[in-house]
């Protein structure tokens, strides 16, 4: 017979224990409560509640891990396998076993699946720590991968570090450990686009979606038609005291900072698409990924042109535009 809805699966061993403890708390609660109970019952009680309590949360969270590996299942029947990278990537890339309890829950409702599956958009679980423990930096990834890439003929990850050798973008940041839905390639008329009018695309495309969050609707208003006219304006100057400032309120506006990707999710996503299916960013094309960080100069990072001798990094004023450099939406 199957389980009432909304009823948790006990085996029968399950409820034996679960009565154990339910007939100490129901011998022992009139005393308790009248109290008329020793401290030896006082004692008994509080054990059988604490452990009644503990069994039916840690069914709970076993029950919650089966159900995620279901919808993980669905994300798969939807995005395509081919389009989801989880734990299995992270051990091919990173060389590091996740276990249950380090794989964060799946935050995606089938409708927002199916919305990112009209996107062409990838589910991704990014790691911000290596099997060492050690931070994964764009610096670090570089280091664990360059020389895998060349040991197995795949060419380079990064062009050359150059300019950007100390930039804290490289050094300092890392991905957050958590599932993303990223597209797979930049949004369609993002490219020849200023970083004000890129932004205006981004916030529109992401309004377009399904299931909208409060904090993506929040993100939505925050970028208003009147802000970004206004940061549009300041980021065209040719004065470095006037789109600098514009550059980084730009790059804090929440649809940047959640819907744009940083440059080390950039470097994430490029590593475990060639460690793993031996693809490049944006299947190599001369196209660049315009992040929402900045440089120490006040610039806004871009990366790409993702080829056999590996990503380019650069950096831009927010009021040059160009028809390499697009934008990808993160969600």
């Amino acid at each position: 017979m199957p389980e009432p809805k909304g009823e948790l699966p006990w085996t029968e061993e399950e409820t034996q224990g679960l009565m154990s403890h339910a007939d100490i708390i129901a011998a022992l609660r009139p005393k308790v409560e009248n109290e008329t109970a020793t401290p030896a019952e006082l004692k008994l009680f509080a054990k059988a509640v604490y452990a009644l309590e503990k069994v039916i949360k840690d069914k709970e969270r076993s029950v919650g891990l089966d159900k995620e590996t279901a919808n993980l299942q669905e994300a798969r029947d939807i995005l395509g396998a081919d389009n989801v990278y989880g734990q299995e990537a992270v051990k091919a890339t990173w060389d590091r076993d996740l276990s249950a309890a380090e794989i964060p829950p799946l935050p995606y409702s089938r409708e927002q699946l199916e919305a990112a599956k009209r996107l062409n958009m990838m589910l991704i679980l990014r790691v911000d720590k290596d099997k060492d423990g050690q931070s994964l930096t764009g610096k670090r990834m570089n280091k664990l991968i360059a020389p895998k890439l060349q040991a197995a003929g795949k060419g380079k990850l990064l062009y050359k570090v150059d300019w950007y050798a100390n930039e804290p973008f490289y050094t300092d940041g890392t991905p957050k450990s958590q599932w993303k839905l990223v597209t797979r390639d930049v949004i369609a008329g993002s490219t020849n686009k200023d970083y004000a009018d890129q932004t205006k695309l981004l916030r529109d495309t992401l309004a377009q979606q399904q299931g909208l969050t409060p904090q993506e609707k929040d993100a939505i208003v925050q970028a208003s038609d009147a802000v970004l006219a206004r940061l549009k304006t300041a980021g065209a100057s040719q004065d470095e005291a006037v789109f600098k400032p514009a550059a980084q309120e730009l790059a804090a506006l929440k649809i940047n900072i959640n819907h744009r990707r940083h440059f080390a999710d950039v470097v994430f996503d490029h590593a475990t698409l060639l460690q793993s299916q031996n693809e490049r960013l944006f299947n190599g094309q001369s196209v660049y990924d315009w992040t929402s960080d900045l440089t120490l100069g006040g610039l806004l990072v871009d990366v790409g042109h993702a080829d056999a001798g590996g990503v380019i990094v650069g950096g831009r004023d927010p009021g040059r535009r160009t028809g390499a450099a697009g934008v990808s939406l993160s969600r």
